[in-house]
């Protein structure tokens, strides 16, 4: 027994967590998909949305943390000490291109919802979208010409419109075309 440790005693207590590790629990090997056994015939042939396959998006994620990890458990020359293992797991740490080591803050959350963006605060004074052109129809080929017909003698020698001139050129105008279309 060397300063105070005495390998028996740590022999016993290796031994009580190995038998208390042979008592398992038996709701451990319970799966809950045996639960479908149970279950009505309509419920039970329903899929489980676990037994989905993982999305594209999810199966690049994947990749991505599976080649970051081969990358690191493989290559001898990558050491991490407590610091870096507390970089990686904190979510607000981010790593530049330049591999500068950065905390986002709330400001940079901000900046980069581009909420405060110049595009955002400015209107847009885009091209406003023109009207169709209506369709030219029967009626409206026999309205203009009608009209361009009448318009003279309800124009005064100056080139101005008499007084209610326009209001009975347009009845007369559609009054003319009525007739023209009803044929």
């Amino acid at each position: 027994m060397a300063n105070g440790y005495d390998p028996a005693a740590f022999d016993i207590v290796r031994e009580e967590y190995r038998e208390r590790d042979d008592r398992r629990d038996p709701r451990e090997d319970f799966d809950p998909r045996d639960i479908r056994d149970f279950l009505p015939e309509r419920e039970r042939d329903r899929p489980d949305p676990r037994d989905e396959p993982p999305s594209p998006t999810e199966q690049r994620q994947e990749e991505v943390v599976r080649a970051a990890l081969e990358i690191i458990t493989n290559d001898d020359s990558v050491m991490l000490d407590q610091e870096l293992v507390g970089m990686i797991n904190d979510p607000k740490v981010r790593m530049t291109r330049d591999g500068e080591m950065t905390r986002r803050t709330g400001r940079d959350v901000i900046r980069r919802s581009r909420q405060f963006s110049r595009g955002n605060l400015i209107p847009n004074f885009a091209v406003p979208r023109t009207k169709r052109k209506a369709k030219n129809t029967a009626y409206r080929r026999a309205y203009k010409k009608a009209f361009k017909a009448i318009k003279p003698s309800q124009m005064t020698k100056k080139g101005t419109w008499k007084k209610g001139g326009f209001k009975r050129a347009v009845q007369a105008s559609h009054k003319a075309a009525r007739k023209a279309t009803k044929k």
